[in-house]
């Protein structure tokens, strides 16, 4: 089931109310049109090659001690994979040109008057929506953003435009995207990436970003049976795209 949310709505955890896990599959979308681009951009991901971009420092912000361990876990488990611990900005993008899998573990930040200015932090320049809006991918199928807040818009008179992290690699080029809803815990953050990688090259088979809504929903299903009166911790991240 796809949700296009508008307005407050867009900040709540739509599929994790009630019994709706229990039944439907859900993905999200920035508008209506979106799916049908989404879909457009599916392809096989035989050839895959996979970029792992890693901020266990940065300046002004806490460390994030469980990047690093992310990154190491994810190089066994992602094909072919280039790994860039704390990279400029310009070498990300050029390296996003080549890669079919992108998994960020960094600070997530959301500008609460731009949107557009909202950012995943790397080691001299954000990397900012409108950086990530401006470039087009034609190898991209699943961007996994372990950060915070990256599919919320805090600048409330824009509630309804969906401009964020989430939906700029939805609009360079990525079908699937990964995002989160509030701040994420470190630990709990790595844990979760780890274990949708692992069960998303479970099966026999090509690299299959195709089934990443389906993956993601049950991670968080065994998260929920686990901690059942913590919602804060299993319904952040959600899936955008097709």
């Amino acid at each position: 089931m796809w949700w296009v949310p508008c307005g407050l709505l867009s900040l709540l955890p739509i599929h994790a109310s009630g019994e709706l896990m229990d039944r439907v599959v859900s993905s999200y979308l920035p508008t209506v049109r979106a799916l049908a681009y989404a879909r457009g951009r599916e392809a096989s991901a035989r050839s895959a090659r996979s970029l792992i971009v890693a901020m266990p420092s940065s300046p002004g912000y806490n460390d994030l001690e469980q990047t690093a361990v992310e990154a190491e876990s994810l190089k066994s488990l992602l094909p072919r994979p280039t790994v860039l611990t704390g990279p400029s900005r310009a070498e990300v993008l050029r390296r996003l040109e080549e890669c079919t899998i992108a998994h960020f573990a960094c600070h997530g930040i959301t500008d609460p008057d731009d949107p557009s200015r909202s950012s995943l932090v790397l080691a001299d320049h954000p990397l900012t929506v409108a950086a990530i809006g401006s470039v087009r991918l034609s190898s991209a199928q699943l961007a996994y953003l372990s950060a915070c807040s990256t599919a919320v818009i805090e600048a409330g008179g824009l509630a309804d435009e969906a401009i964020h992290i989430t939906s700029a690699f939805q609009l360079a080029g990525f079908p699937h995207v990964i995002g989160t809803l509030w701040p994420i815990n470190d630990y709990v953050g790595r844990v979760l990436a780890v274990n949708f990688h692992t069960a998303l090259r479970a099966r026999s088979g090509p690299f299959d970003p195709a089934r990443a809504a389906e993956v993601l929903h049950g991670i968080t299903e065994a998260m929920r049976a686990q901690n059942p009166d913590a919602p804060a911790l299993w319904a952040c991240h959600i899936h955008v795209g097709a």
